[in-house]
């Protein structure tokens, strides 16, 4: 079954003229460098320790026997990073 979509519900601290503030956002798996990225947990947050992955369901994969992390940004207001699998959904 192909996976339509992979998620985390994510607050966002905010800092700046904005310090205190929170916003809730969207994370999702995006291509950097050609390539989805996953990182086994405990690995470091280091691109030598980044798992390439083509396609969704190959995160997907990752996602669902838990233990990674997912390489995830979202859009407004901006954040990206490594995030623990325990709490991404993945949507078929």
């Amino acid at each position: 079954m192909t996976v339509r979509d992979i998620y985390r519900e994510h607050t966002v601290k905010h800092i700046g003229s904005r310090k205190g503030q929170t916003s809730q956002v969207v994370l999702r798996p995006y291509k950097k460098a050609g390539a989805y990225k996953v990182a086994k947990s405990g690995a470091g947050n280091e691109t030598h320790a980044e798992i390439l992955c083509h396609d969704l369901d190959e995160v997907a994969k990752y996602v669902e026997s838990g233990g990674y992390l997912v390489r995830m940004k979202s859009t407004k207001p901006k954040a990206e990073g490594l995030y623990a699998s325990d709490d991404i959904k993945v949507v078929r």
